[in-house]
Protein backbone atom coordinates (compact mmCIF):
# COMPACT_ATOMS: atom_id res chain seq x y z
CA UNK A 1 0.00 0.00 0.00
CA UNK A 2 1.64 3.21 -0.83
CA UNK A 3 0.75 6.10 1.29
CA UNK A 4 0.56 9.56 0.14
CA UNK A 5 2.44 11.85 2.99
CA UNK A 6 1.90 15.07 1.55
CA UNK A 7 -1.96 14.45 1.43
CA UNK A 8 -2.31 13.51 4.95
CA UNK A 9 -0.29 16.35 6.52
CA UNK A 10 -2.10 19.00 4.23
CA UNK A 11 -5.10 17.71 5.86
CA UNK A 12 -4.48 17.42 9.49
CA UNK A 13 -2.64 20.92 9.49
CA UNK A 14 -5.99 22.37 7.81
CA UNK A 15 -7.62 20.91 10.61
CA UNK A 16 -5.61 22.22 13.11
CA UNK A 17 -5.73 25.49 11.41
CA UNK A 18 -9.59 25.53 12.10
CA UNK A 19 -9.00 24.75 15.44
CA UNK A 20 -6.47 27.30 16.27
CA UNK A 21 -8.76 29.87 14.78
CA UNK A 22 -11.62 28.77 16.77
CA UNK A 23 -9.59 29.26 19.78
CA UNK A 24 -8.44 32.85 18.41
CA UNK A 25 -11.81 34.29 17.78
CA UNK A 26 -14.47 32.29 19.35
CA UNK A 27 -14.41 32.91 23.20
CA UNK A 28 -14.14 36.61 23.52
CA UNK A 29 -17.79 37.24 24.62
CA UNK A 30 -16.89 38.10 28.39
CA UNK A 31 -13.72 39.77 27.45
CA UNK A 32 -13.17 42.48 30.46
CA UNK A 33 -9.88 44.65 29.41
CA UNK A 34 -8.76 47.33 32.18
CA UNK A 35 -7.60 50.71 30.53
CA UNK A 36 -5.27 53.18 32.59
CA UNK A 37 -4.46 56.66 30.95
CA UNK A 38 -0.68 57.59 31.86
CA UNK A 39 -0.11 61.11 31.09
CA UNK A 40 -1.88 63.92 29.27
CA UNK A 41 -5.12 65.60 30.52
CA UNK A 42 -6.81 62.23 31.18
CA UNK A 43 -3.58 60.75 33.67
CA UNK A 44 -5.11 58.54 36.29
CA UNK A 45 -7.67 57.76 34.63
CA UNK A 46 -9.09 53.83 34.61
CA UNK A 47 -12.31 52.25 32.86
CA UNK A 48 -12.96 48.55 32.94
CA UNK A 49 -14.40 47.93 28.91
CA UNK A 50 -16.26 44.73 28.21
CA UNK A 51 -15.29 45.02 24.78
CA UNK A 52 -13.25 42.63 22.25
CA UNK A 53 -13.44 46.25 19.63
CA UNK A 54 -12.50 49.75 21.09
CA UNK A 55 -12.33 52.82 19.27
CA UNK A 56 -10.16 55.58 20.28
CA UNK A 57 -10.35 59.14 19.26
CA UNK A 58 -11.41 62.59 20.20
CA UNK A 59 -15.22 62.68 19.65
CA UNK A 60 -17.63 61.67 22.08
CA UNK A 61 -19.18 58.95 19.90
CA UNK A 62 -15.67 56.78 20.40
CA UNK A 63 -15.71 54.12 23.21
CA UNK A 64 -12.74 55.77 24.67
CA UNK A 65 -12.82 59.85 24.29
CA UNK A 66 -9.72 62.19 24.77
CA UNK A 67 -9.46 65.71 24.70
CA UNK A 68 -5.63 66.09 24.76
CA UNK A 69 -4.74 68.24 21.30
CA UNK A 70 -2.62 65.35 20.56
CA UNK A 71 -4.96 62.84 19.91
CA UNK A 72 -6.94 64.93 17.46
CA UNK A 73 -6.81 63.53 14.29
CA UNK A 74 -8.26 59.63 12.72
CA UNK A 75 -9.63 57.41 15.19
CA UNK A 76 -7.41 54.41 16.04
CA UNK A 77 -8.92 50.92 16.16
CA UNK A 78 -7.66 48.38 18.72
CA UNK A 79 -8.91 44.62 18.81
CA UNK A 80 -8.52 42.62 21.79
CA UNK A 81 -8.63 37.98 21.61
CA UNK A 82 -7.99 35.76 23.36
CA UNK A 83 -5.60 33.05 22.83
CA UNK A 84 -3.80 29.90 23.84
CA UNK A 85 -1.07 32.45 24.29
CA UNK A 86 -2.68 34.71 26.32
CA UNK A 87 -5.07 38.09 25.27
CA UNK A 88 -3.64 39.93 22.07
CA UNK A 89 -3.82 43.40 21.14
CA UNK A 90 -3.91 44.67 17.47
CA UNK A 91 -3.95 48.18 16.41
CA UNK A 92 -5.00 49.13 13.18
CA UNK A 93 -4.95 52.95 12.04
CA UNK A 94 -4.38 55.44 9.18
CA UNK A 95 -1.94 57.68 11.45
CA UNK A 96 1.87 57.34 11.57
CA UNK A 97 2.19 58.45 15.30
CA UNK A 98 1.23 55.16 16.97
CA UNK A 99 3.33 52.97 18.83
CA UNK A 100 2.88 49.39 20.79
CA UNK A 101 5.27 48.86 23.28
CA UNK A 102 7.78 51.10 21.57
CA UNK A 103 7.06 49.55 18.18
CA UNK A 104 5.85 51.79 15.57
CA UNK A 105 2.42 51.31 13.77
CA UNK A 106 2.39 51.86 10.14
CA UNK A 107 -0.64 53.13 8.47
CA UNK A 108 -3.19 50.31 7.87
CA UNK A 109 -1.06 47.65 8.82
CA UNK A 110 -2.75 45.16 11.33
CA UNK A 111 0.52 42.84 11.55
CA UNK A 112 1.56 44.41 14.45
CA UNK A 113 0.27 42.68 17.90
CA UNK A 114 1.45 42.31 21.66
CA UNK A 115 0.52 40.12 24.46
CA UNK A 116 -1.99 41.97 27.59
CA UNK A 117 -0.67 43.78 29.34
CA UNK A 118 0.53 46.64 26.93
CA UNK A 119 1.09 50.40 25.99
CA UNK A 120 -0.37 52.20 23.38
CA UNK A 121 0.96 55.50 22.42
CA UNK A 122 -0.84 58.04 20.49
CA UNK A 123 1.23 60.85 19.62
CA UNK A 124 2.96 60.66 23.03
CA UNK A 125 -0.22 59.76 25.18
CA UNK A 126 0.05 56.19 26.34
CA UNK A 127 -2.02 53.67 27.83
CA UNK A 128 -2.19 50.38 29.10
CA UNK A 129 -4.47 47.72 28.39
CA UNK A 130 -4.70 44.88 30.92
CA UNK A 131 -6.84 41.87 30.71
CA UNK A 132 -9.18 40.74 33.64
CA UNK A 133 -10.63 37.95 33.26
CA UNK A 134 -8.64 34.77 31.89
CA UNK A 135 -6.28 37.13 30.12
CA UNK A 136 -3.15 34.75 30.17
CA UNK A 137 -3.89 30.91 29.08
CA UNK A 138 -0.59 29.63 28.21
CA UNK A 139 1.98 31.94 28.37
CA UNK A 140 5.18 30.18 26.27
CA UNK A 141 3.32 26.94 25.25
CA UNK A 142 2.23 26.37 21.63
CA UNK A 143 -0.75 25.43 20.68
CA UNK A 144 0.80 22.00 19.19
CA UNK A 145 2.39 21.29 22.28
CA UNK A 146 -1.29 22.25 24.06
CA UNK A 147 -3.44 20.04 22.13
CA UNK A 148 -0.42 16.77 22.41
CA UNK A 149 -0.34 17.54 26.68
CA UNK A 150 -4.43 17.46 26.59
CA UNK A 151 -4.87 14.02 24.43
CA UNK A 152 -1.72 12.39 26.91
CA UNK A 153 -3.82 13.79 30.06
CA UNK A 154 -7.29 11.95 29.04
CA UNK A 155 -5.96 9.13 27.66
CA UNK A 156 -3.94 8.67 31.18
CA UNK A 157 -6.55 9.53 33.62
CA UNK A 158 -9.06 7.07 32.02
CA UNK A 159 -6.71 4.49 31.50
CA UNK A 160 -5.38 5.09 35.51
CA UNK A 161 -9.97 4.88 36.50
CA UNK A 162 -10.29 1.89 34.82
CA UNK A 163 -7.37 -0.31 36.55
CA UNK A 164 -8.08 1.59 40.13
CA UNK A 165 -11.82 0.30 39.86
CA UNK A 166 -11.20 -2.80 38.31
CA UNK A 167 -8.14 -3.33 41.39
CA UNK A 168 -11.05 -3.06 44.12
CA UNK A 169 -13.01 -5.66 46.01
CA UNK A 170 -16.72 -5.82 45.95
CA UNK A 171 -16.90 -4.94 49.68
CA UNK A 172 -14.46 -2.05 49.47
CA UNK A 173 -16.77 -0.45 46.47
CA UNK A 174 -18.95 2.79 47.16
CA UNK A 175 -22.58 1.63 48.08
CA UNK A 176 -25.44 3.70 47.86
CA UNK A 177 -28.30 1.83 48.85
CA UNK A 178 -27.56 0.99 52.13
CA UNK A 179 -28.37 2.37 55.59
CA UNK A 180 -25.39 3.30 57.98
CA UNK A 181 -26.34 0.62 60.21
CA UNK A 182 -26.36 -2.05 57.01
CA UNK A 183 -23.22 -0.38 56.21
CA UNK A 184 -21.54 -0.72 60.22
CA UNK A 185 -22.92 -4.60 60.14
CA UNK A 186 -21.32 -5.34 56.78
CA UNK A 187 -18.45 -4.22 58.38
CA UNK A 188 -17.59 -1.77 54.83
CA UNK A 189 -17.40 1.74 54.90
CA UNK A 190 -18.07 4.40 52.09
CA UNK A 191 -15.19 5.80 50.13
CA UNK A 192 -17.70 8.64 49.43
CA UNK A 193 -19.83 11.44 51.54
CA UNK A 194 -23.11 12.05 49.55
CA UNK A 195 -24.57 15.86 50.89
CA UNK A 196 -28.35 15.67 51.09
CA UNK A 197 -30.37 18.05 50.16
CA UNK A 198 -31.18 19.49 53.26
CA UNK A 199 -27.38 19.83 53.81
CA UNK A 200 -27.07 21.56 50.70
CA UNK A 201 -30.47 23.96 51.52
CA UNK A 202 -28.62 24.84 54.96
CA UNK A 203 -25.75 26.81 52.85
CA UNK A 204 -27.05 29.91 52.11
CA UNK A 205 -25.53 31.26 48.80
CA UNK A 206 -23.17 34.28 48.63
CA UNK A 207 -26.11 37.18 47.86
CA UNK A 208 -23.90 39.71 44.89
CA UNK A 209 -23.71 43.11 45.48
CA UNK A 210 -24.95 44.98 42.73
CA UNK A 211 -22.63 47.78 41.95
CA UNK A 212 -24.37 51.30 41.54
CA UNK A 213 -24.04 53.16 38.21
CA UNK A 214 -21.20 55.78 38.35
CA UNK A 215 -23.96 58.41 36.66
CA UNK A 216 -26.36 58.38 39.38
CA UNK A 217 -23.76 58.83 41.76
CA UNK A 218 -22.89 61.75 40.72
CA UNK A 219 -26.12 63.22 39.73
CA UNK A 220 -26.70 62.39 43.32
CA UNK A 221 -23.58 64.24 44.86
CA UNK A 222 -24.25 67.14 42.29
CA UNK A 223 -28.46 66.93 43.83
CA UNK A 224 -27.14 67.33 47.11
CA UNK A 225 -25.06 69.99 46.87
CA UNK A 226 -28.08 71.99 45.36
CA UNK A 227 -26.20 72.47 41.91
CA UNK A 228 -28.53 70.19 39.93
CA UNK A 229 -29.17 73.33 38.27
CA UNK A 230 -26.18 74.47 36.58
CA UNK A 231 -24.53 70.84 36.04
CA UNK A 232 -25.67 68.22 33.76
CA UNK A 233 -24.37 64.90 34.08
CA UNK A 234 -24.32 62.71 30.77
CA UNK A 235 -22.85 58.99 30.60
CA UNK A 236 -21.47 57.82 27.08
CA UNK A 237 -22.17 54.40 25.61
CA UNK A 238 -18.38 53.77 26.39
CA UNK A 239 -18.56 54.30 29.72
CA UNK A 240 -17.05 57.91 30.14
CA UNK A 241 -19.14 60.53 31.90
CA UNK A 242 -19.21 63.64 30.58
CA UNK A 243 -20.26 66.41 33.29
CA UNK A 244 -20.98 70.12 31.59
CA UNK A 245 -22.37 73.37 32.69
CA UNK A 246 -21.98 76.80 34.13
CA UNK A 247 -21.60 77.54 37.66
CA UNK A 248 -22.18 81.33 39.13
CA UNK A 249 -19.16 82.83 40.62
CA UNK A 250 -19.81 83.10 44.03
CA UNK A 251 -20.09 79.01 44.07
CA UNK A 252 -16.99 78.28 41.73
CA UNK A 253 -15.63 77.25 45.36
CA UNK A 254 -18.11 74.67 46.10
CA UNK A 255 -18.17 73.19 42.78
CA UNK A 256 -14.36 72.38 43.12
CA UNK A 257 -15.36 70.63 46.58
CA UNK A 258 -18.06 68.36 44.78
CA UNK A 259 -15.40 67.64 42.08
CA UNK A 260 -13.36 66.12 44.65
CA UNK A 261 -16.10 64.33 46.03
CA UNK A 262 -17.21 63.15 42.48
CA UNK A 263 -13.80 61.86 41.98
CA UNK A 264 -13.44 59.81 45.45
CA UNK A 265 -16.59 58.21 44.60
CA UNK A 266 -16.06 57.55 41.32
CA UNK A 267 -12.11 56.96 41.05
CA UNK A 268 -12.50 53.70 38.76
CA UNK A 269 -14.30 55.40 36.04
CA UNK A 270 -13.20 58.16 33.41
CA UNK A 271 -15.12 61.70 34.17
CA UNK A 272 -14.60 64.22 31.77
CA UNK A 273 -15.47 67.99 33.46
CA UNK A 274 -16.20 70.87 31.15
CA UNK A 275 -17.99 73.38 34.15
CA UNK A 276 -17.05 76.61 33.28
CA UNK A 277 -17.88 79.77 35.65
CA UNK A 278 -20.85 81.73 34.49
CA UNK A 279 -20.13 85.19 32.69
CA UNK A 280 -21.29 88.56 34.93
CA UNK A 281 -21.56 91.61 33.01
CA UNK A 282 -21.34 94.69 35.86
CA UNK A 283 -21.67 97.78 33.12
CA UNK A 284 -24.87 96.67 31.64
CA UNK A 285 -27.88 99.47 32.11
CA UNK A 286 -30.90 98.31 34.04
CA UNK A 287 -33.34 97.47 31.67
CA UNK A 288 -36.36 99.65 31.65
CA UNK A 289 -38.85 98.64 28.85
CA UNK A 290 -39.07 95.73 25.92
CA UNK A 291 -41.01 96.73 22.95
CA UNK A 292 -41.59 93.07 21.36
CA UNK A 293 -43.78 94.16 17.88
CA UNK A 294 -42.27 94.04 14.41
CA UNK A 295 -38.98 95.92 15.59
CA UNK A 296 -38.62 94.40 18.58
CA UNK A 297 -36.20 96.35 21.04
CA UNK A 298 -35.04 96.99 24.33
CA UNK A 299 -34.81 100.38 26.27
CA UNK A 300 -32.12 100.57 29.13
CA UNK A 301 -32.47 103.15 32.05
CA UNK A 302 -30.00 105.56 30.33
CA UNK A 303 -32.72 105.74 27.44
CA UNK A 304 -30.68 104.37 24.97
CA UNK A 305 -32.57 102.12 22.84
CA UNK A 306 -30.58 98.39 20.75
CA UNK A 307 -32.15 96.17 18.24
CA UNK A 308 -31.22 92.75 17.85
CA UNK A 309 -27.24 93.25 16.39
CA UNK A 310 -26.65 96.09 18.55
CA UNK A 311 -23.75 96.07 21.12
CA UNK A 312 -24.46 97.10 24.55
CA UNK A 313 -21.23 96.98 26.51
CA UNK A 314 -17.76 95.11 26.08
CA UNK A 315 -18.52 94.16 22.54
CA UNK A 316 -21.68 92.25 24.11
CA UNK A 317 -24.57 91.92 21.11
CA UNK A 318 -28.15 91.57 21.31
CA UNK A 319 -28.53 88.28 19.76
CA UNK A 320 -32.52 88.17 20.66
CA UNK A 321 -35.32 89.64 22.74
CA UNK A 322 -38.27 87.39 24.07
CA UNK A 323 -40.95 88.54 26.75
CA UNK A 324 -38.66 87.46 30.01
CA UNK A 325 -34.98 87.15 28.72
CA UNK A 326 -32.40 88.97 26.63
CA UNK A 327 -29.90 87.16 25.10
CA UNK A 328 -26.23 88.54 24.26
CA UNK A 329 -23.60 87.24 22.51
CA UNK A 330 -19.62 87.99 22.29
CA UNK A 331 -17.86 85.70 19.43
CA UNK A 332 -18.93 82.04 20.62
CA UNK A 333 -20.07 83.02 24.22
CA UNK A 334 -23.60 83.55 25.13
CA UNK A 335 -25.58 85.18 28.14
CA UNK A 336 -28.74 84.83 29.07
CA UNK A 337 -30.11 88.17 31.16
CA UNK A 338 -33.77 87.93 32.46
CA UNK A 339 -36.23 90.41 33.39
Amino acid sequence: MTLDVETYRSFFETRFRGLKAALLLDNNADLVVNVEVLNGLHKGSKADLKASNLVIGSDTDHDIMLVDDEVLGSAIHVRCCRSLFGTLLTVTTDRDDISLNGKSVRPNDQTVTERLPCELTINGISMRFCALNGGQIAKSVAPDQVALVALVAVAVAAFSGQAYLDSQSPSQGIVLNQSPSEQQSAGTTPDITLATASDVSSVAEPVEETERDPAAIIRETVKDAGMANFVEVAPTPSGIILISGQVPPERMSEWRQVRQEIDTKTAENIVIADVTETKSLTDLPPIAAVNLGSDPKVIFANGIVSRVGDRVVDDWAIASISQDSLQLRRHDEAIDVSF
